[in-house]
């Protein structure tokens, strides 16, 4: 919900989506003039309760599991995928599922998605993200914590990062984003990779700054840009999120307030196996 209304705020351009919900608040999207898909079911929504400690910017998530999908639902939802996928070029598949969805889902919807020609973007963690891989999503972005999942390894300098990233690459991915919160982030394919240090914000709210990148990146995509301004893209509205109080999400003027202020590094050598001093940085 957050990276739609995240692209909204960017681009402006109507856009349907596609998740689960149960008792949507469906007036918070008229406010943004979306056209949207629902599939709803009964029960009650998920409450997921951040405490973020501004002074050391640690985060504690209390992420409660909400109600319960039967398998009927499940195939309705499929069943809309398959009606409106066709008319995007970009879809997105995001965050956990409920109960009663199995981890499989998204490398289902993927596999389902190949048929059309529109670019799936896939940012979950675990056993959803390890599934989903397997079908060759477009383009993935998980956080360091969830890339050393993926990997099985404990990367902490950039150097870690790129000599593992090919686990993910040789599995027909085309783009790896991978963000390292205060640290900032990094963008590659098997051609080239970037690098972008995290800017000094005053961060005041730290949820949706993951779905603020997805929807700077997404914009990207659709302008038909390359993967430098898409990692550009992503931090400023990623910035633009971040500076804001709770859940609120980057809009058009944030996003411009920062992209300026990004700053990337080419390291396409490293993925070739050459060293740069770059690859030191610590980005954890």
């Amino acid at each position: 919900m957050n990276g739609i209304a995240g692209i909204r705020a960017l681009q402006k351009v109507a856009l349907f989506l596609l998740r689960f919900f149960q008792r949507l608040r469906e007036n918070k999207f008229f406010a943004f003039v979306l056209i949207y898909s629902f599939v709803t079911v009964p029960g009650r929504l998920r409450t997921n309760t951040k405490v973020l400690d501004i002074d050391s910017q640690v985060l504690t998530e209390l992420n409660e599991k909400g109600g319960r999908v039967e398998q009927s639902d499940i195939e309705t939802l499929k069943s809309v995928i398959r009606k409106e996928a066709p008319g995007c070029s970009i879809v997105i598949l995001a965050g956990s599922v409920p109960q009663g969805v199995q981890d499989t889902i998204y490398a289902e919807l993927i596999a389902e998605l190949k048929s059309i020609d529109a670019k799936v973007i896939l940012d979950a963690e675990k056993s959803l993200l390890v599934k989903g891989i397997d079908e060759a999503p477009y383009l993935i972005k998980p956080n360091l914590y969830e890339y050393n999942m993926f990997v099985g390894e404990n990367c902490r300098t950039l150097s870690d990062v790129v000599r593992n990233v090919t686990k993910i690459l040789d599995k027909n991915v085309e783009i790896a984003c991978i963000s390292f919160g205060a640290y900032g982030a990094m963008i590659c394919s098997k051609k080239e990779a970037y690098y972008a240090k995290g800017l000094k914000l005053d961060v005041r709210g730290i949820q949706g700054a993951g779905d603020s990148m997805v929807a700077g990146i997404s914009k990207a995509m659709n302008q038909g840009k390359g993967i430098e301004v898409m990692l550009r893209y992503g931090m400023a509205a990623s910035a633009g999120s971040l500076v804001l109080d709770g859940t609120q999400m980057c809009d058009k003027g944030g996003f411009d307030a920062y992209l300026d202020k990004i700053e990337t590094v080419d390291i396409t050598e490293m993925i070739k196996g050459e060293e740069l001093p770059i690859g030191g940085t610590i980005i954890c």
